[in-house]
């Protein structure tokens, strides 16, 4: 009998050499720690700078506020007559200003502390809130009057010297003759740190 033998030739597979050679990549856990070195100190060097800036955003703008609330305050106690007559800051407050803003603590010229940071830096100077008790430590040596401490709804603490001798034209146009009625000292960051002026402290006369 005769066999008829057919030879097949198998196709071989093809990229054999990629299907048994290939290797998986990964980082080594020094290229991970040199990346997280990296990622540490970007954030050092940038984070700060962009909390500082936010932190000064946000305390000139509760500043712009309390001035305005201040303001329009003082504007309404002029156009009631309620602006002028009161024997000392002390009493202006207690009985005027407490109407036109919402004041949660007052204190005296002896626990002005209580009401306002016990110590805080002015220029180049740490001043002590306690040895704040006449108006000349306002730059205000011709008031008669001693100075008075509040902290308001918001937090904000503040410095207050009224002044006997400021008087009025016109009530209805808010037109003020003479001197400022009120000299202030104010933080918009309350207690908190830092409590330094053009910071978080400012200063400002109103009426």
């Amino acid at each position: 009998l005769k066999t008829d033998i057919t030879c097949y030739k198998v196709a071989e597979p093809k990229n054999v050499t990629n299907l048994t050679s290939s290797t998986k990549t990964a980082f080594t856990l020094a290229e991970v720690l040199i990346t997280l070195a990296i990622i540490g100190i970007v954030a050092v060097l940038v984070i700060p700078p962009l909390i500082r800036n936010y932190q000064s955003r946000s305390w000139s703008t509760a500043s712009d506020l309390f001035q305005k609330r201040l303001t329009e305050a003082t504007k309404q106690m002029n156009t009631q007559g309620q602006l002028l007559g009161y024997s000392s800051t002390e009493d202006f407050v207690n009985n005027g200003l407490s109407k036109y803003m919402k004041i949660i603590k007052k204190c005296n010229k002896d626990e002005l502390d209580k009401c306002f940071s016990p110590k805080f830096n002015y220029g180049t100077e740490e001043l002590e809130t306690s040895s704040l008790t006449t108006a000349s430590n306002f730059g205000k040596d011709n008031w008669s009057t001693d100075p008075y401490g509040i902290i308001l709804d918001n937090g904000t603490t503040a410095l207050l010297v009224y002044n006997k001798d400021c008087s009025y034209i016109d009530p209805y146009n808010n037109q003020i003759d003479g001197t400022s009625c009120l000299s202030v000292a104010y933080d918009v960051n309350g207690m908190k740190t830092p409590n330094t002026i053009n910071q978080d402290l400012f200063t400002m006369n109103a009426s």
